[in-house]
């Protein structure tokens, strides 16, 4: 019941979060923290509602009483260092690791993934099918008039090529039957209002508060708050934690079966991520398994918005220089859009700056003002940074160029 009142004066009062002179670091006790991340829904908002004067804003998390400090979204310096520090990691002990992120590894071992994927998608072969696949669909009457799904199948087409060449098996194992359609259901109409939907989102994060669950848990609940709103107006439930677990290890271990038999069947010399990834004795099966799904879930939607953006901008100044709009699409994106958050855990005792760090201490940047962060930096950068910049060109070139003009 607390935990409802206390959502309820959230929602009844503004935006804004009442606080105290400027200084380095503001410090909330476990109320004003709970206050804070329900008015501002997410830890991105949070980022940018309090004054950049302070740098840092110290949340206690009211459950487990775990201090997270939250980075303001202008402070790009404190969050390169963030990237840069040996003392923050991706998990706080063991496999408990930030949920969204599969099984990646933090460090060396997954350094190596890293390298053969940046190997593998950015090289000739590689190019060429991207530049295949987006003349291909630049010439599909389904996607001639609409620039967003143009840019997505354009996505999903290289991203398919790219990772798993010509090998079905594999490809089928990670992606299904359907692999990566083209098009999706029509999403069915919202069924409660903005406002109700909202709530309902705010109740679970509030219960999520004072359960003192995992710092990890708890950035889960407050991350892509205006997708969890979306769904509940939907009235899609979110599973069980102990099915959405299951569910999780099943698919995991079909993946890494599929790499398994892969490699039983001799990895090839395709050129493909999978080929490339499969060659390296020194990674496991669940390491080549996490890289390519990882990639897929992340790289699949912000490469065709990279794509999208910039098709609009050629199309108001005629421009066909597709690196040189892509470019500008980067720029552009980083105005309008919510960028990637980034999340660790302090391994050991350090610092943050001049901020000291205490053992167990979460730490949150947005990465929304940092363009040259926008994909990652230090041991979580980006491993598919090159091959996003490739199609969204590709796509680009292809759709802007006279053949396509002449359809059009």
């Amino acid at each position: 019941m607390a935990h409802l009142l206390l959502l309820a004066l959230c929602v009844a009062t503004s935006n804004s979060i009442a606080l105290h002179a400027p200084a380095r670091v503001k410090t909330l006790g476990a109320t004003r923290s709970a206050l804070a991340l329900l008015k501002a829904g997410d830890f991105e908002h949070l980022a940018r509602q309090f004054s950049n004067s302070e740098g840092i804003l110290a949340l206690t998390l009211p459950g487990s009483r775990q201090r997270c400090l939250v980075i303001h979204e202008s402070r790009a310096d404190l969050a390169r260092r963030m990237c840069a520090s040996s003392v923050l990691k991706d998990r706080v002990a063991g496999d408990v690791a930030f949920p969204g992120l599969t099984r990646q590894r933090d460090g060396e071992r997954y350094a190596a993934a890293k390298t053969a994927l940046n190997s593998a998608l950015c090289g000739v072969s590689a190019r060429r099918r991207i530049g295949q696949t987006a003349f291909a669909a630049a010439f599909d009457a389904d996607h001639i008039h609409d620039d967003d799904a143009y840019a997505l199948c354009v996505a999903r087409c290289a991203l398919r090529a790219t990772l798993f060449g010509d090998d079905e098996d594999t490809a089928t194992a990670f992606l299904g039957p359907a692999a990566l359609a083209t098009s999706a259901a029509a999403p069915p109409p919202p069924r409660q209002s903005a406002m109700r939907a909202r709530l309902r989102v705010a109740a679970r994060q509030a219960k999520l508060l004072m359960s003192g669950a995992p710092f990890f848990e708890v950035v889960d609940g407050f991350t892509n708050v205006d997708a969890k709103t979306l769904r509940a107006r939907r009235g899609v439930r979110n599973p069980a934690p102990a099915a959405a677990a299951a569910f999780r290890a099943e698919t995991e271990a079909r993946r890494e079966a599929a790499i398994a038999a892969r490699r039983r069947g001799g990895a090839g010399a395709d050129g493909s991520a999978v080929a490339r990834l499969c060659a390296d004795a020194s990674l496991e099966d669940a390491d080549v398994a996490a890289a390519l799904w990882d990639l897929i879930v992340a790289g699949t939607a912000t490469t065709a918005e990279l794509a999208s953006e910039a098709l609009k901008i050629g199309r108001g100044d005629g421009s066909v220089d597709a690196t040189a709009l892509v470019e500008d699409a980067r720029a552009e994106r980083e105005k309008r859009a919510v960028a990637p958050l980034i999340f660790r855990v302090a391994c050991d005792d350090g610092m943050l700056g001049d901020v000291p760090l205490r053992k167990g201490d979460g730490v949150v940047a947005s990465l929304r003002l940092a363009p040259d962060l926008s994909f990652g930096a230090g041991r979580r950068a980006c491993a598919g940074r090159e091959v996003a910049l490739a199609v969204a060109a590709a796509a680009v070139e292809a759709r802007l160029s006279g053949g396509v003009a002449k359809i059009a």
